[in-house]
C-alpha cells in the first residue's frame, strides 16, 4: 500500500466517522475486517466506482452496513449484513487492520460497528426487512439474523413456511447452532437465542397461518432460556395480547411449558413417560406432558392435523378453527423477540 493510498484512506475514515457519529445508540465507526467468506448477496453494486473511499461513502445510508470494494473490476458491494465463515459467526475482530489478501480482489472493506439487536437497527431509521448482522452480548461473537422492520424491528428466531426444511429431525446439537436459510425457513439456534433473550427485557410474538388464510398472533411478557449447562430452561411469562388464544398457560400446569427444559428426539428432557419430540413427531421443544403447542413438528402440507401426529398445532387455533372438518395444522409460523423498554 503506497503513501498516498494510505493518506486518502486515514482521511477518508476520519470522514466516515464524522459523517457517522453522534447516534445516541452505539456510535457506527468504519473499520477495515478480515476477509471471511461472502455468504449472502449483496442488496446493492455500484459499477465503475474509482476507489475504496468512494465505495465507503455509498454506505453511509439505504441501511447499509457493509462495503466492498473490488480493485480489480472497480465494484462496490454493498450488504445489510457482514461477511462471516461457514460456522454462522461474523469475524468479531472487525477494528484489526490486516491487508486484504490480493488474490481475493479486495482492495478494502469498511462497516459499521454492530448493533445489539433488530430493535436498535429500526431506531437508526431502517425499516428494510432484511437478514442483519447483530451483538446482543459484547462478549460474544455477532451472528445474522432476520429482523421484521414492517413491525417495529422484531428478531425474527424461527419461521415456517411451506415445510422444506426439515425441524422434526434435527438433533440436540442441530438447535443448538441452528439451521435453515435465514432467508426462508430456520431456527436461530438456541446457544444464540439465549444470548439474545438475556440481553435485556424481551417479549416473544408468535404469529400463525390457519390453512384458510387467516393470520392469528399471541404475544407473551418475559421471555428468556438459560445456557446448554440448564438445557436452554424456558422461562415465559404472561399472555398480553392477540387472538391466538394462549396454548402456552392455558391449558393447565400439566401442559405448560414454562421452567421446562428443551428436548429433542435424541434428548428426552420433558415431564412426561415418552419422548414428546419423538413419540408426537413435535420436534425440539420445551415440553412438559407434550402440551398443546407443536411449532417444530412434521410439517403437513394439505392443512390437516392427522391422526398420526403430523402437522403443526397451536392448540387453541388447530382444535377451534376446524379445516375441511378436521384438526387444522397451522401453516406459517414465526417467533419473534423484541425488547421492551423501559
Amino acid at each position: 500500500m503506497d503513501i498516498s493510498f494510505t493518506l486518502a484512506l486515514i482521511i477518508g475514515l476520519y470522514t466516515f466517522n464524522q459523517a457517522v457519529s453522534g447516534s445516541n445508540l452505539r456510535e457506527r465507526v468504519y473499520n477495515k475486517v478480515k476477509n471471511f467468506a461472502v455468504t449472502a448477496d449483496p442488496f446493492k453494486t455500484h459499477e465503475n466506482i474509482k476507489s475504496a473511499l468512494a465505495c465507503g461513502m455509498k454506505c453511509t445510508s439505504d441501511c447499509c452496513f457493509m462495503a466492498n470494494f473490488i480493485q480489480t473490476t472497480k465494484r462496490c458491494l454493498l450488504f445489510r449484513n457482514l461477511l462471516h465463515d461457514n460456522t454462522g459467526y461474523v469475524n468479531p475482530d472487525i477494528t484489526k487492520w490486516e491487508q486484504i489478501t490480493p488474490s481475493q480482489g479486495s482492495q478494502i472493506l469498511y462497516t459499521k460497528s454492530i448493533y445489539r439487536d433488530c430493535q436498535e437497527i429500526y431506531n437508526t431509521g431502517c425499516d428494510v426487512d432484511a437478514v442483519y448482522t447483530i451483538q446482543p452480548n459484547m462478549g460474544q461473537p455477532p451472528f445474522n439474523i432476520q429482523c421484521d422492520m414492517t413491525s417495529g424491528g422484531w428478531d425474527i428466531i424461527q419461521r415456517r413456511i411451506d415445510g422444506a426444511q426439515d425441524f422434526h429431525f434435527q438433533t440436540w446439537d442441530a438447535y443448538k447452532q441452528g439451521f435453515g436459510d435465514l432467508q426462508t425457513e430456520y431456527w436461530l439456534g438456541n446457544d444464540k437465542i439465549h444470548i439474545l433473550s438475556n440481553s435485556g427485557n424481551y417479549m416473544i410474538d408468535f404469529d400463525l397461518r390457519h390453512p384458510n388464510g387467516n393470520w392469528f398472533s399471541e404475544s407473551y411478557d418475559n421471555f428468556e432460556i438459560t445456557d446448554e449447562s440448564d438445557k436452554y430452561r424456558l422461562t415465559i411469562g404472561n399472555a398480553i395480547g392477540g387472538d391466538a388464544g394462549d396454548s402456552i398457560h392455558g391449558h393447565g400446569a400439566i401442559y405448560d411449558p414454562g421452567n421446562m427444559q428443551f428436548s429433542t428426539i435424541d434428548r428426552d428432557n420433558d415431564g412426561s413417560g415418552l419422548n414428546c419430540a419423538e413419540a408426537l413427531k413435535g420436534g425440539g421443544w420445551w415440553y412438559s406432558s407434550c402440551g398443546r403447542v407443536k411449532l417444530n413438528a412434521v410439517y403437513s402440507s394439505d392443512g390437516e392435523y392427522d391422526t398420526g401426529n403430523k402437522g403443526l398445532n397451536w392448540h387453541n387455533i388447530t382444535k377451534v378453527h376446524l379445516y375441511a372438518g378436521q384438526y387444522a395444522s397451522i401453516m406459517e409460523t414465526v417467533m419473534k423477540l423484541k425488547q421492551v423498554l423501559p
